[in-house]
Formats: C-alpha cells, sequence, structure tokens
C-alpha cells in the first residue's frame, strides 16, 4: 500500500483499540492537506473491503467518522510503524486541533453551541428514519395491506404516496422540519398507528399525561406565572402541582373520567356513559381546554355542559389555584399556554440526544412522534429512560410489535421542596441546554 493508505489505516487501528466498527472521526481538512486525492484513495479501501464509513455525515459540523472492518483491522495490525513514521509524524502536526477526542467516561458533557445542536437534533431524526423506511419487508407488507383495504378509504389513500415515494425514503430524502418552538415533523409524525405497525421493530418511550407534565415544569421555571399568589395561597398551589404530579405517574385522564361521571353521569344517556369510559374521549377534552378561549370554558347556565366545560368544572373543583393561573395566562391570547408547552417540552428531547452524544461521540437514532421519542435501538431505549429518570418526568415504553411485551414505568417522585437552598438543581447532570426541572419550585 502506498504511504496515505498506510498512514490512514494505521491511524485507524491505534484510535479503535484495534477493534473493528469502531467509528473514528478524520477531518476532511487534515487528509486534503496531507494528500490532496485522498477522497479517491479512500474511495479504493472501501470498495476493497477494508473500510466503512458513516453515512450521516453534515458539511462544517462534524468530522467524517470511519471504522475497520474485520480484514482492515488485519491488515492495519501488520503495517510497520517504522516504514510510515515520517508520515505519522506529519499528520500529528497537521491533525493538531482537528482531530476530535474520543469521548472520556463520566466527563462533564461539552455544552453545544445553537447550530450544533440543531443539527444533531435533525440528523438524529434522519439516522432513525433511514433505520425505519429502508427495510424492503415494510414496503411488502405495505402492498400487502393495499389489496385488502377499500379504495375509498383513508388507508389507501395515505398507502399510495409512501409506495409512489419508495426510492425517495430509502435514499435520505426525507423531508424534515422544525418550527420555532423545536418541534420535529417529518412523515412518521403523521402516520396511521395501523401503518406504523408495519415498519420495522422500534421502541416508543411516551410521557405519561404530556402537556400536565410540561405544565408543572412551566410553574417550576415560570415564576411570573404565580407571582401574584402569596403565603396561604402559594402553598395551596405548592400542593396542587404535588397532587397533579401523583396522578400523572398513574393515569391523569383516567382519574379525570372517573371525577367527571361522578359529578355528571347521574342522568347520561348510555350513548354520553359510553362516550366518558373512553380516555381518548377525556383527553381530548383536557388538551381542548388548554388550548381554547376561555369563553368555551364556562357553562353560562343557558344551555347544557360542552366536553371542555365538564372537564374545566372538574379540574377547578380539584386545582383551583392550577386552573386560575391557566384561565389567566389564556385571557390575552388562548395559544399562549400551549405554546409556552411546547416550547417546555422540546429541551427535554434536546437534553436526552446531547446526553447520549456526549457518552458515546455518536449521533443517535431518536426520532419524535409528537410527545412521543422512538428508536431502533434497544441500548438508545435504556438511555432515554435513565435520563427521564432523573428528570422526574413519567413514561411509558411499549414497541410497535404485538411480540414485544409493553410496559409502564413508573418513576419515583420528584418532590417539591419548600425551601431550597440558592443554587442547587434537581438534574443531576450538568452542562446541557434547556431548562426543564433545572430548578425546583420555590413558591
Amino acid at each position: 500500500m502506498k504511504n496515505f493508505e498506510s498512514t490512514f489505516l494505521y491511524q485507524l487501528y491505534h484510535r479503535c483499540d484495534g477493534i473493528s466498527g469502531n467509528l473514528v472521526s478524520m477531518s476532511s481538512e487534515v487528509m486534503r492537506d496531507f494528500d490532496s486525492r485522498y477522497s479517491g484513495k479512500i474511495r479504493v479501501l472501501v470498495t476493497n473491503g477494508l473500510v466503512s464509513k458513516e453515512e450521516s455525515y453534515l458539511a462544517g459540523v462534524f468530522c467524517k467518522k470511519y471504522c475497520l472492518t474485520d480484514l482492515g483491522c488485519q491488515v492495519a495490525s501488520e503495517i510497520d510503524y517504522k516504514s510510515i513514521k515520517d508520515s505519522i509524524d506529519k499528520w500529528y502536526r497537521l491533525s493538531g486541533e482537528w482531530v476530535e477526542k474520543v469521548p472520556i467516561k463520566n466527563q462533564k458533557p461539552r455544552q453545544l453551541n445553537d447550530k450544533e445542536e440543531k443539527s444533531i437534533l435533525i440528523m438524529s431524526e434522519r439516522n432513525c428514519l433511514n433505520n425505519l423506511f429502508s427495510d424492503n419487508e415494510f414496503y411488502d407488507l405495505l402492498r400487502e395491506e393495499k389489496k385488502i383495504t377499500e379504495k375509498d378509504s383513508k388507508l389507501y389513500k395515505e398507502i399510495n404516496p409512501i409506495l409512489f415515494n419508495e426510492q425517495k425514503y430509502k435514499h435520505s430524502n426525507i423531508k424534515i422540519t422544525i418550527d420555532k418552538n423545536r418541534r420535529i415533523y417529518h412523515p412518521l409524525n403523521l402516520m396511521n398507528k395501523k401503518l406504523r405497525a408495519l415498519l420495522p421493530k422500534f421502541y416508543e418511550v411516551d410521557f405519561k399525561s404530556s402537556n400536565y407534565q410540561m405544565l408543572i415544569l412551566e410553574f417550576i421555571n415560570n415564576k411570573p406565572l404565580y407571582s401574584h399568589l402569596k403565603g396561604e395561597a402559594r402553598e395551596a398551589l405548592r400542593q396542587e402541582l404535588k397532587d397533579l404530579q401523583n396522578l400523572c405517574k398513574e393515569d391523569f385522564y383516567e382519574e379525570m373520567c372517573k371525577d367527571i361521571k361522578d359529578q355528571f353521569g347521574a342522568n347520561w344517556n348510555q350513548n354520553t356513559k359510553d362516550k366518558y369510559s373512553n380516555r381518548e374521549y377525556v383527553k381530548h377534552s383536557g388538551l381542548v381546554f388548554l388550548s381554547n378561549k376561555n369563553k368555551y370554558c364556562f357553562n353560562n347556565g343557558k344551555h347544557g355542559f360542552t366536553k371542555v366545560q365538564r372537564f374545566s368544572t372538574v379540574f377547578q373543583k380539584r386545582f383551583p389555584k392550577i386552573h386560575g393561573i391557566i384561565i389567566n395566562t389564556k385571557a390575552c391570547n388562548h395559544n399562549r399556554l400551549v405554546c409556552l408547552l411546547m416550547a417546555r417540552e422540546s429541551p427535554v428531547k434536546d437534553k436526552i440526544i446531547n446526553y447520549i452524544y456526549n457518552q458515546t461521540g455518536i449521533v443517535p437514532s431518536i426520532a419524535s412522534i409528537h410527545d412521543c421519542l422512538v428508536t431502533t435501538s434497544e441500548t438508545e431505549k435504556n438511555l432515554i429512560t435513565k435520563v427521564l429518570d432523573e428528570m422526574g418526568i413519567c413514561y411509558k415504553v411499549t414497541s410497535n410489535k404485538a411480540s414485544t411485551t409493553t410496559s409502564t414505568t413508573t418513576i419515583p417522585n420528584t418532590s417539591i421542596p419548600t425551601t431550597t437552598p440558592k443554587g442547587t438543581t434537581s438534574l443531576p447532570l450538568e452542562g446541557w441546554r434547556g431548562h426543564a426541572l433545572q430548578t425546583p419550585l420555590t413558591l
């Protein structure tokens, strides 16, 4: 082998500890300074089965990553250092500040800037979507589903565009957009649940009663919301937040179902009773309550109660202080509270991805479906749950395949202390951007 190839393989071999499959970052600027024709030479190594490279590469933000195959490890181990000593010295002179450091175990995570954070976020989504949509079996199952589905059905209309764009999905061109609240949108967000079940096996980590957990986080971090409450009123608010947090750990919407039936169900017909036996029906009422204009949340006595008014009445009876603050926040702009909650939810995912990236040095494969995180890797699923445990967020882990047991996880209580020493935080993992649960509620 020639000078560049030998030096390149030698570098990979000794930086990955001689283990095939371990990714190593290699700066293209260093390699270009070393040999202007480096790209074609690396392509030859890849073609000969000595090296493979990570496809998810973003120009100007991350170094390219390569790893040795078993054959590459064998060849690299036989390279004589003396024969390439001068080349190795040249490489080190060039690569002083360009070679990415290998993450040290238990090292404090590096705080990423906005550009890096957003890039990692989108790359993480793309990695996961590529894993899901590149499987041929998924498209075979879709074709079978198309044969048995009625032509005028909603499902049939959804299958056609996916099959039409099959090659597009397989070639990493899936459209991903991000809004001002850092919520991400892609085809998986809008996909019918029945079609989602046909995708290759993946794990879903779903935040339980997400909007109301984020409401608690908003209270913890946004003191102007309750600054008008003093003394006993603040103590009552603190107790209500604890009660709401405990309900979220169990099942907030199931409990609201029972309360609504107890208060309003005496004269209901069977159809209405059936509706309020459905958790999703009450969940929709709870979401509309947070975003609807205040005039639609109260009954004027002239007409019967709507489903949102029933929810609002029961919520006010159980959490009067929280209810009052929600109404005050929506008074001028009924969308304000929902925007605050979405902005509070996004940093949770940012922290998870930054944590995994800082621990492993590799961009994870995690996609989001609204308030749910999706990954094809069991290892990454375990890391997600570890971070959520640290943050005190309740979650439920499921899989899209029936063969996998669905498990619900309830984490220990994240207490809201009466007094908090200055400078304390409730999140032991430091150095992350965002503020979810960074500061305990000191009322």
